[in-house]
């Protein structure tokens, strides 16, 4: 019969017109092993692992609230303290608040804007997935939005150097929301921030139990 002139890498039905395979006449790769995957290459499968750990770069978690009464605009950087132990985790070079974008009038060494991601460290092809949850201090009816930027704190949020690597995450006086930033490292030095591109009313550093709601992480991923 002619249905039973097919063949599978060589294998011919049997004269039931059944065709016995295994995994190894279909995938021309090694078997894969336990706690592996198989993924397409350019021309065949070949294996892969899914990594199960990321390496923890920067933990924040802010238990005094110590602050005072300092209020963002739209464009701000959204800057947080340092010099309590609010970072257990800090493996970048911290960028100390100052310039026009800060709530603060002027420079202030004990809260950080930026962090320094650099070359030296992380070479191209580096993956670090950041990561927030503010909780600021809000005044009646208000609302912010936060979102991850690339590009230099100290000039405006629409300047050409200043780029947003996630998404908008938008809190108010009863909902809170999360920004995550994907940063894929291009052999520069990379400042990364996160900035306040929409304040409405009153909107003012974390104070008190409120700052036990933020949590400032960030992940490498490859």
């Amino acid at each position: 019969m002619s249905y039973n002139k097919i063949t599978v890498n060589s294998k011919n039905p049997n004269i039931n017109g059944d065709i016995t395979v295994n995994l190894s006449d279909l995938i021309t790769v090694n078997s894969a092993q336990s706690g592996q995957f198989l993924k397409k290459s350019a021309s065949d499968w070949q294996t892969g692992t899914l990594e199960t750990d990321a390496k923890g770069l920067l933990n924040y978690f802010d238990d005094s609230g110590s602050a005072g009464s300092y209020t963002y605009v739209t464009g701000d950087v959204y800057d947080m303290r340092k010099v309590g132990g609010e970072f257990n985790v800090q493996e970048f070079t911290m960028i100390s608040s100052y310039g026009s974008y800060v709530s603060r009038p002027s420079s202030n060494p004990a809260w950080v804007m930026a962090f320094d991601v650099e070359a030296s460290i992380y070479p191209t092809g580096s993956i670090i997935l950041f990561r927030a949850i503010i909780g600021p201090k809000r005044g009646s009816n208000s609302s912010c939005i936060i979102q991850w930027y690339t590009g230099d704190p100290t000039t405006a949020i629409t300047d050409s150097v200043n780029s947003p690597i996630g998404n908008r995450a938008y809190s108010d006086t009863q909902y809170g929301g999360v920004a995550c930033g994907l940063l894929v490292c291009n052999g520069n030095d990379i400042k990364v921030s996160l900035r306040v591109t929409t304040a409405t009313g009153t909107i003012e550093q974390s104070a008190g139990v409120r700052a036990r709601l933020q949590q400032i992480t960030a992940k490498q991923l490859a």
